[in-house]
């Protein structure tokens, strides 16, 4: 799958953002 080297990109950076939001809120929820 290329969607480019602008759309790879940003895809990977979503999906780095959206995994750290996500173990925050699980720390945060106390396991």
């Amino acid at each position: 799958m290329e969607h480019g080297i602008e759309g790879g990109k940003i895809e990977t950076v979503y999906t780095t953002v959206n995994r750290h939001m996500l173990d925050n809120e699980i720390n945060r929820g106390g396991q």
